[in-house]
């Protein structure tokens, strides 16, 4: 079974990606739906397309405190208790990494999320 970087199951990013901003982030960064989906989870992020990366970026952009990385407290309630917990341990993971430009930590956090819903479910 291929797991993409499709965004549908988890909470968090039916609220953040399911929106007229999700269009708009398509659009910008020349993109489509089946494009996103049919990234790998596990694909490095060396190898994942800059437009890609940057739709992750836009699709969160609101999540973002003015050090240019996620901030749980604008987060807040948009995610459930499990994802807090695990956005939590994304941040300690990939905060600290400095060669990370802002869509690939955006990127890199979305895709730990990810992987980490999926280990737990």
């Amino acid at each position: 079974m291929k797991v993409g970087f499709a965004l549908p199951s988890l909470s968090i990013l039916a609220l953040l990606t399911f929106t007229l901003a999700q269009e708009d982030c398509l659009k910008l960064h020349n993109v489509t739906r089946s494009q996103v989906g049919a990234v790998p989870l596990h694909k490095p992020v060396e190898d994942v397309p800059m437009n890609i990366k940057c739709y992750s970026r836009c699709i969160i952009h609101d999540y973002f405190g003015s050090d240019g990385k996620i901030d749980l407290k604008l987060v807040g309630k948009k995610a459930n208790a499990q994802e807090q917990r695990i956005l939590g341990e994304c941040k300690k993971q990939n905060d600290d990494i400095t060669d990370l430009d802002n869509c690939d930590y955006a990127y890199v956090m979305l895709r730990c999320l990810f992987i980490a819903k999926e280990n737990e479910s």
